[in-house]
């Protein structure tokens, strides 16, 4: 515990990644690994790709074969398959449309879904002959003073190369975390008029963009500032070690006496 207070009173993201909330010793190694070894280096471990979650659709006029989002109450659940090859399907409704959800290899969700709950779900829609339907789709359950349609938006979800055990999902959920405590912990070290040459985006903005972009178009340009800051950061350290060189290729001889 007092190694722990002694990391948060520095900077907070020059703290070790195993003290990061969500972490802890095993996972630290994991992100280790992967050049993870604080939680600045976390902030700038950027996703490969984004995958997107489509703005909510009326059930009546979602598309086959189309990714799409819905969001509807529970009508029905049951479970069927037995033990080897368990399935628990669901019926959803939203006044514009029925559509039937199945899940695979989830028997916990027995427990967890029942009629009356409002749910969102995401996934490619297939057809059962009769209504439009979901296979082990993502979904979101709601309490009733929750508002499923509160942000309501396409979302780009940020995907990150992880190891075997550390997963893509794990590294968003503390990235978020971390971002929505420590965000404005993010220093500028760039000077305004060079980043106004460039064209730049602030430090700040491109590495919260890279984690949770309002669009794709604003990626490439967030990419383009922490690319440019590693250049720079580069060629900074290539003319220091130049100049260290110098000094010491500069220096006065010293002069010696042999020993009698």
């Amino acid at each position: 515990m007092l190694r722990y207070r002694r990391a948060m009173r520095e900077h907070p993201l020059d703290t070790p990644i195993k003290f990061v909330k969500g972490v802890g010793p095993v996972r630290a190694a994991q992100f280790e690994s992967l050049g993870v070894r604080t939680a600045g280096d976390l902030t700038e471990y950027i996703p490969f790709r984004y995958e997107l979650v489509p703005k909510s659709l009326p059930i009546g006029k979602v598309d086959l074969d189309q990714v799409a989002t819905v969001v509807g109450t529970i009508e029905r659940v049951r479970s069927s398959g037995g033990f080897r090859r368990p399935s628990i399907t669901a019926t959803v409704v939203d006044g514009t449309g029925i559509c039937r959800v199945r899940w695979f290899n989830s028997p916990y969700l027995r427990d967890k879904l029942g009629p009356g709950q409002i749910i969102r779900l995401t996934g490619k829609v297939e057809t059962d002959e009769k209504y439009a339907l979901f296979v082990n789709p993502a979904f979101e359950l709601f309490t009733p003073d929750e508002d499923p349609l509160a942000d309501d938006r396409d979302i780009y979800k940020p995907v990150y190369s992880g190891t075997g055990t550390l997963t893509s999902v794990h590294i968003a959920k503390v990235i978020k975390s971390l971002l929505e405590k420590h965000a404005d912990k993010i220093d500028e070290f760039l000077p305004a008029d060079l980043i106004e040459k460039r064209k730049l985006p602030d430090r700040r903005a491109a590495i919260t963009c890279l984690h949770n972009p309002a669009s794709l178009e604003h990626v490439p340009l967030a990419r383009r500032r922490l690319a440019y800051d590693e250049f720079l950061l580069m060629q900074l350290a290539v003319q220091v070690k130049r100049d260290n060189a110098k000094k010491l290729n500069d220096a006065r001889p010293i002069t010696t006496t042999d020993i009698i």
